[in-house]
């Protein structure tokens, strides 16, 4: 690299001096290149050692570290393009020069082109905006693991704050935006891979109870002769619970189905959710039962194919109302919303009730986890598995008996440091 002012003759032949001191070098085809540079003499040589580390890192093919990064990303935009002309720097390095909020906005868009629902994306992209914001990320390159652990901590503010499930939220929303950059080639590696997601069992504000056999039909006799709710009459409200607790569909999944959605003449009669209404973006074709089957014939006989299958208020801003439709039916039924554990009963409680029924029942848990539809056994056994009390004593009498009925224990054993005597 080679610093130097260049030299021209004026209107009357004098020579005069650049004010600019210019950048000569050697690019990686060794091909001689020259960059008007900064009056300051300082500034021009950091360009020119800097330039050089970028020519050393295209010849060995190796990725610019954190400090040439950022470097390059906070260089003036016409410097950049120069070097992205001489090939120093690629698409990536040219895309993560960006402010991170063009980026984001460009993620939204990818979402949204995707099919994700208008909420999910709106707090998805809200959440990652709000630790961008609040750790003072402009580029790519300032997206700290420290930052972003402080932020958390002051977010969960030690027990006084948001709960570890909402932190936990939070990162998994920086994570996928992470991996979309990584994907789309905006960025090498994601900054915060290695962060982990902390134990949410450890501060679980809120959690779910999932229903007896004996709650539930308590529920839909009471809700059947019930008054109508939220336009929606007893027997109507009492067939939209049962389909919950007999197929573990979600509130959105159920709002989405029409008379289409269902195969009453195949064997067994199915009922189908598109890719676009299912969580995973996967097509569903779920077995119903045949006294339900049944019920639900009856109840569709008169609409039309596409007409909703129930006039229920199950829209993601339209929670609060499911919320307060199935607690006044809960309540009707003599069964508390919260119970003495603080655990509490809404709609997706239902499905809660659905998984937690097939595994008392001995379901194997690989079928579960398909009727359940999830990624993982241990989200199903784990997360969506109540297991009372009772069923854990009756499988312990399942146990074979080791004792030939007779009791080990047929002499009161002596005390031992007391001489024999007693304490009482």
């Amino acid at each position: 690299m080679r610093l130097y002012k260049p030299k021209y003759h004026g209107k009357h032949g004098e020579v005069c001096t650049v004010s600019k001191w210019c950048v000569e070098f050697y690019d990686h085809n060794r091909r001689l290149r020259r960059i008007s540079a900064f009056a300051d003499r300082k500034a021009s040589e950091e360009l020119g050692r800097n330039i050089d580390r970028l020519v050393a890192c295209r010849i060995s093919g190796v990725e610019l570290d954190p400090a040439l990064s950022r470097w390059v990303e906070n260089l003036p935009e016409h410097y950049r393009n120069k070097l992205a002309a001489m090939s120093l720097l690629d698409a990536r390095h040219a895309a993560v020069s960006k402010p991170l909020e063009a980026h984001l906005k460009d993620y939204r868009a990818s979402l949204d082109s995707s099919g994700r629902v208008g909420d999910y994306v709106s707090t998805t992209v809200s959440r990652v905006r709000t630790i961008i914001k609040a750790c003072r990320f402009n580029c790519w390159s300032d997206i700290s693991p420290d930052k972003v652990h402080r932020f958390l901590a002051e977010l969960r503010d030690n027990g006084k704050g948001a709960s570890i499930e909402t932190s936990n939220q939070y990162l998994r929303a920086l994570k996928q935006f992470a991996n979309w950059m990584v994907r789309n080639g905006r960025g090498a590696q994601s900054p915060v891979a290695y962060i982990k997601c902390l134990n949410s069992d450890l501060d679980r504000r809120r959690t779910r109870k999932a229903l007896t056999p004996d709650e539930c039909r308590r529920l839909i006799q009471a809700t059947v002769r019930g008054p109508i709710r939220f336009s929606m009459s007893g027997p109507e409200r009492a067939l939209l619970y049962r389909v919950a607790l007999e197929t573990g569909l979600r509130a959105s999944e159920l709002r989405s189905l029409t008379k289409s959605s269902f195969d009453f003449d195949h064997n067994p009669p199915v009922v189908t959710v598109r890719a676009v209404d299912s969580k995973h973006k996967r097509e569903d074709v779920l077995p119903l039962r045949p006294g339900l089957a049944s019920e639900l014939r009856i109840h569709l006989a008169m609409k039309q194919p596409m007409n909703r299958v129930f006039n229920a208020p199950l829209s993601p801003k339209s929670c609060w109302r499911t919320c307060s439709m199935l607690k006044a039916d809960l309540e009707a039924a003599g069964i508390p919303y919260m119970d003495a554990s603080g655990r509490a009963t809404d709609f997706h409680s239902l499905r809660h009730t659905f998984i937690t029924n097939l595994a008392i029942s001995g379901v194997h848990p690989k079928i579960a986890q398909t009727l359940a539809r999830h990624s993982s056994i241990e989200l199903t056994m784990n997360r969506y598995t109540h297991v009372a009390i009772g069923s854990l004593v009756s499988a312990l009498s399942q146990l074979p008996d080791i004792t030939d009925g007779k009791q080990i224990l047929a002499q009161p054993v002596a005390l031992t440091g007391t001489n024999g005597a007693s304490d009482l």
